[in-house]
């Protein structure tokens, strides 16, 4: 079961992911499938600002990976510029087991779609592409496994 919103600004896009936020919790893994562009960062902006950031989410595109701390960690990653040696390389497996010196949280990853490999069975798929007319955002999740059949259902149902 899919569901779909249209944004028409930054600010509705950053709406829409605090409804995600409020449903999420520490082990989910939710990854960003878009062009550049689309609105990945400003989605989780509004992501983390609802988990509580202290500070703002930035795009780690050359770090990699940040953790942000919240009411939750949100372990915040870029796969855009790295190989799969690099995202071996910063441990990947520790943010999606939540293991070794990362801890467990809530991680997110922008351009997943360049390392599918690692793509744990149960997650949550947000792609964002932009309508024809530059300005509004159309924002699909996918769920894949009963944790977020749930999640996207009370997105629905919020509606």
């Amino acid at each position: 079961m899919k569901r779909v919103f249209i944004t028409g600004s930054p600010k509705e896009t950053q709406r829409v992911a605090a409804r995600l936020a409020r449903r999420l919790k520490v082990g989910d893994v939710v990854l960003f499938l878009a062009d550049l562009g689309a609105g990945k960062t400003t989605f989780v902006q509004g992501v983390a600002a609802a988990l509580g950031a202290k500070t703002a989410a930035l795009s780690p595109t050359f770090v990699g990976a940040e953790t942000i701390e919240g009411r939750v960690p949100i372990h915040h990653l870029d796969f855009y510029r790295l190989t799969e040696a690099e995202i071996l390389g910063i441990g990947i497996e520790d943010y999606l087991n939540g293991a070794g010196e990362v801890g467990p949280g809530v991680v997110l990853i922008e351009w997943a779609e360049r390392f599918p490999k690692i793509w744990p069975k149960e997650r949550l798929e947000v792609r964002i592409t932009i309508e024809p007319k530059g300005e509004r955002r159309r924002i699909e999740f996918t769920p894949r496994g009963r944790r977020f059949e749930s999640v996207v259902g009370a997105l629905e149902k919020a509606s």
